[in-house]
């Protein structure tokens, strides 16, 4: 079973994907709306 963790609220999210022909980041900073993307050639 998955354990449930909660996240502290001024926690700083990041989500990596790794693709075979480029890299997506998103960047979530707790305290701004905007969404911050990088896209980095592999």
């Amino acid at each position: 079973m998955t354990e449930l963790n909660r996240t502290p609220v001024p926690a700083t999210l990041v989500a990596i994907d790794i693709a075979k022909h480029r890299h997506e980041v998103l960047i979530e900073a707790a305290g701004h709306q905007r969404r911050r993307r990088l896209t980095i050639l592999s």
